[in-house]
C-alpha cells in the first residue's frame, strides 16, 4: 500500500471536525477549509512516514486529559483518561484502518460483533439475552461470567501484536507501520489516542495480553442455588450479579414488557430536558434539540426491544411539552398539532421521528438481517433456540396454514390509502346512523 493524495483527503473528511485538538492546535474543521493551501505539505508528511516508516518528530505527543466517567466524580476511578494527539497522527491512523477494514470481516473470528463492517455491537447482547431467556424458559442451569479486561493499551506488547500479524499473512512494511505508530522510540507502549487502531485490532490481542480486572467482573446464575454462585465469586475472586443487568449499556435479563423496566429511559430523557433553560430556546432552537437529542437517546434501546404504547406515550408526551415550550404541568397555547411535527416535511411536517414508527422499523431490519448475514454468529443462536425460520412460523400444521394464507394474499393489491375500520353491514363500509336506522328498520323492527 502507498499514500496518495486521494487517501489523504478520504482519511481528513473521515475524521470528526470539531473533535478537540491535540498539541498542534488544529481541528479537521480547519484542514477542510484550508485544504487548497494545506494539502501538499500534509501529503508530504504522510508520504515521508509510508516511504521511511518513521512518524514525522513531534507528531505523536499528545496531551492527556481526564474524562469524568460518572457525575461527581471525585476518585481516580471515576474518570477515564484520553489522549489528545496531534492531526498528522490521526490522518496516518485512520489510512491504515481504512484499509485494514477491508479484510477484517475475513480474519476476526465470529465472536467479536463489534468494529467489523456487516456487524453490530448489539448482536453481543442479542445472543445473551436469548440465552439467558431460554435458560429460564427450559429451567436450565447456566453460570454467565461477566468479564471486565484492563485497559488492553497497558498490557498488549508489541512483539506478541507483530507475531500475530505476521501470522495473518500482513508483510513487513505494514507491521513496520503499524508498530512504529502504536510504540515509542524509548520502546514503550505509548499512550496517544489510537482508538481507532486499537477497535480494528483488538481481535489479534483479545486472546493473550490482556489481564482480566476481577474488581470489576461479576458471575451470576439462572437456575442455580445463591450460596453456589456467592461460592464461585468468592474462589475467583469477583462479585454476583442479579438480573437484570447493563451489558453493552442495555439491560439483560429482564422482562421489558413491563412499564417500570423502561424508567431509566424516561429518567434520561427527563434529566437531559431539565438541563435546557426553555425560556432563552426560541422554536426553532427547541426544534433541533428535538430532533438530535431528545430522538437520540433512547435510541439504543430501541434498536433492541418493542417499546411498550405507554412508555411511547410517555416519551411523546414529553417531547411535545418541550417543543412547545413548557412543563408537563403548565397549560399553554401550541404552536402547531404534534401530529404535524412528526409528520415528515414532504407531507407539510416539521420532520420530527414517530418514535413508534421508528421503533418498528428497527425491530424489522432485525428480521431482514436474520436472512442477509446467514453466517453471523447471533444468527446461529437464534435457528439454534427458535428453528431454522428464526422466530416466524415454523413446521407442522403452523406451516401448511402460513403457506395458505400466503397463496391467498398474493394477488392482492394493498390501496395506498391509510388503515382504518369498515363496516361490514353496508357496501360502502363506512358506519352512518341513517343506515344503521334503515338496517333496524328492515331486519329488526318489522
Amino acid at each position: 500500500m502507498t499514500s496518495n493524495p486521494y487517501r489523504t483527503k478520504r482519511a481528513v473528511w473521515d475524521c470528526g471536525v470539531n473533535k478537540s485538538p491535540g498539541p498542534d492546535g488544529f481541528t479537521f474543521g480547519f484542514y477542510r477549509h484550508f485544504w487548497s493551501l494545506i494539502e501538499n505539505d500534509v501529503f508530504v508528511a504522510i508520504k515521508h512516514f509510508f516511504t521511511y516508516g518513521v512518524i514525522p518528530k513531534g507528531c505523536n505527543s499528545s496531551f492527556i486529559a481526564l474524562i469524568p466517567k460518572v457525575p461527581d466524580a471525585n476518585l481516580v476511578k471515576d474518570f477515564r483518561p484520553i489522549s489528545l494527539i496531534g492531526s498528522i497522527y490521526k490522518i496516518i491512523a485512520k489510512i491504515l484502518a481504512n484499509q485494514l477494514v477491508n479484510v477484517l470481516d475475513g480474519i476476526v473470528n465470529e465472536v467479536q460483533s463489534a468494529f467489523v463492517a456487516r456487524r453490530q455491537m448489539l448482536d453481543g447482547h442479542f445472543i445473551i439475552n436469548e440465552i439467558i431467556q431460554w435458560c429460564r424458559s427450559k429451567k436450565r442451569k447456566a453460570v454467565i461470567f461477566k468479564v471486565d479486561f484492563e485497559k488492553a493499551s497497558d498490557s498488549v506488547r508489541c512483539d506478541y501484536l507483530d507475531e500475530i500479524l505476521s501470522k495473518f499473512g500482513f508483510e513487513s512494511k505494514w507491521r513496520t507501520w503499524i508498530r512504529n505508530c502504536l510504540c515509542s522510540s524509548r520502546g514503550k507502549w505509548c499512550e496517544d489516542n489510537i482508538n481507532t487502531l486499537v477497535n480494528v485490532l483488538e481481535c489479534f490481542h483479545r486472546a493473550f495480553g490482556l489481564k482480566i480486572n476481577m474488581s470489576k467482573s461479576k458471575l451470576m446464575g439462572i437456575h442455580v442455588e445463591d450460596a453456589l454462585i456467592k461460592q464461585a465469586a468468592a474462589k475467583l475472586g469477583c462479585l454476583t450479579l442479579r438480573a437484570p443487568f447493563t451489558y453493552l449499556g442495555l439491560k439483560v435479563g429482564g422482562s421489558m414488557s413491563r412499564i417500570s423496566e423502561w424508567q431509566d429511559v424516561v429518567d434520561k430523557v427527563k434529566a437531559r430536558i431539565s438541563k435546557w433553560k426553555l425560556k432563552t430556546l426560541s422554536i426553532g432552537g427547541r426544534l433541533t434539540l428535538l430532533k438530535s437529542v431528545l430522538g437520540s437517546i433512547p435510541i439504543f434501546h430501541m434498536s433492541t426491544y418493542r417499546v411498550l404504547k405507554m412508555v411511547l406515550h410517555e416519551l411523546e408526551s414529553i417531547r411535545c411539552h418541550f417543543f412547545n415550550g413548557h412543563g408537563r404541568s403548565h397549560r399553554k397555547a401550541s404552536w402547531t398539532k404534534w401530529s404535524t411535527v412528526i409528520t415528515p416535511k414532504e407531507k407539510g411536517g416539521l420532520g420530527v421521528a414517530n418514535l413508534y414508527t421508528l421503533n418498528r422499523g428497527l425491530m424489522l431490519k432485525w428480521s431482514w438481517r436474520l436472512f442477509s448475514y446467514l453466517n453471523s454468529l447471533w444468527v446461529w443462536v437464534v435457528k439454534a433456540i427458535h428453528g431454522e425460520d428464526g422466530c416466524m412460523v415454523r413446521g407442522g400444521e403452523e406451516q401448511s396454514q402460513y403457506d395458505a394464507l400466503t397463496d391467498l394474499i398474493v394477488g392482492v393489491n394493498l390501496l395506498p390509502q391509510t388503515d382504518r375500520y369498515a363496516w361490514t353491514l353496508d357496501g360502502t363500509g363506512e358506519f352512518t346512523l341513517s343506515r344503521f336506522q334503515r338496517i333496524l328498520l328492515l331486519h329488526f323492527l318489522k
